[in-house]
């Protein structure tokens, strides 16, 4: 297992993570290990994130700006003009 140490953490943070902890009846370790694992467990993998990003796209380019749409006069008809005053 691999072991962190965090430097100059702000005494408000560390604070809110001891009552935190409390209230959850668990040490500020845990606590801590949670919050952390919670942070990174929904990111993409490393390794996937570089193969999507450089791996070409089979079929349509990607268009860089989609098209404007005109708005028909039926939704045009409830936007209320700005009159100058």
């Amino acid at each position: 297992m691999a072991s962190l140490s965090v430097r100059r953490l702000d005494g408000e943070v560390f604070r809110r993570l001891k009552i935190q902890a409390q209230r959850d009846g668990l040490s500020m370790e845990e606590t801590v290990r949670r919050i952390l694992t919670d942070a990174v467990v929904d990111l993409e993998p490393a390794g996937a994130m570089i193969d999507r990003l450089t791996t070409p796209r089979v079929g349509r380019p990607r268009r860089r700006n989609p098209p404007h749409r005109q708005r028909s006069p039926q939704c045009a008809s409830h936007v209320r003009s700005e009159q100058p005053h």
